[in-house]
């Protein structure tokens, strides 16, 4: 049987093609031609020179694709939340998917969305997640400038041998410990499944009733910020165990183990908000297709 394909992908196996609905078509189509023109007005279309400008810093290349792709503007100001509606205003990119229209790079510049972006990046009202801009960075990091052996991202990455070197070198980020976790909707759900998180027994019944919450609300922000939390506490509660040498391979007599300090430090520096979060990534997925996991946080958003 033949089905029209327009706004649809397919998944083959052997046994059958299932076709999965891209929502919100109109709003994809836009965000990759915002990258773009982006790269061409911003950066004379070069990705590598997009990334050379952050001189190895993964904190400063965040930054650099905020401020050139507004679709990575991950930000609400809960300034706008009253007592009648938790919404709140969240991105320049969210804000113009209404007209379904791509704005120019010249609209961009002089256009109130600008100026508003401007305005969040000093505002104390404003709380700021960026979850896709950073996680765009950890994987070129991952891909590109990690030095140590291959690792489980989020994206089944690899580096090879053609990769250039003048790339891979701008890519080894000297600062990924300033990289939060990227707060979607899986994370936040597998802390919560091991009791890292608990919800209200309001959120909760939201959350497990499958209940779509507001994008931008105290619903979801208070999920997101929660689970930026919780990593965090995770990184530094592991890195205090390692550095305390405080495990199962000591020599028996209340020694230092095998493992020297150096090696210690070196494994600490190595856990981060990002390599936590894939470890809790990978983690959920294999839950969640063994359907070990309660429901996940609902929200329709361009941020996960």
């Amino acid at each position: 049987n033949k089905r029209d394909s327009e706004n649809c992908v397919s998944s083959s196996s052997s046994s059958a093609t299932v076709y999965y609905e891209l929502p919100n078509l109109p709003v994809r189509c836009r965000l990759l031609n915002e990258l773009g023109m982006g790269l061409q007005r911003h950066h004379d279309g070069s990705a590598l020179r997009m990334i050379s400008k952050a001189d190895r810093s993964a904190d400063a290349s965040v930054g650099i694709l905020l401020d050139s792709f507004p679709g990575f503007r991950d930000f609400v100001d809960t300034e706008e939340w009253d007592d009648t509606a938790t919404t709140a205003t969240t991105t320049t990119a969210a804000a113009t998917a209404a007209g379904g229209g791509a704005a120019t790079a010249e609209e961009d510049v002089v256009s109130p969305l600008s100026r508003e972006w401007e305005s969040a990046k000093s505002s104390s009202t404003v709380i700021h997640f960026y979850k896709r801009a950073q996680i765009a960075i950890a994987d070129i990091w991952a891909a590109l400038g990690r030095r140590r052996g291959s690792s489980t991202t989020r994206m089944n990455t690899a580096t090879t041998t053609k990769n250039n070197e003048s790339l891979r070198n701008c890519c080894r980020f000297k600062d990924m410990d300033l990289v939060t976790t990227f707060p979607d909707y899986r994370v936040p759900q597998i802390l919560r499944h091991v009791n890292v998180m608990q919800y209200t027994s309001e959120l909760a019944n939201l959350v497990d009733g499958k209940v779509e919450l507001e994008k931008g609300g105290a619903d979801e922000v208070s999920i997101r910020a929660g689970t930026v939390v919780a990593v965090e506490e995770i990184v530094r509660k592991v890195k205090e165990l390692i550095l305390s040498n405080d495990s199962d391979d000591d020599d028996g007599g209340g020694g230092r183990s095998s493992r020297s300090e150096d090696d210690l430090r070196k494994l600490a520096k190595d856990v981060s908000a990002v390599t936590v979060d894939w470890y809790l990534w990978q983690r959920g997925e294999k839950l969640d297709r063994a359907n070990l996991l309660e429901p996940h946080h609902r929200v329709r958003t361009t941020f996960y």
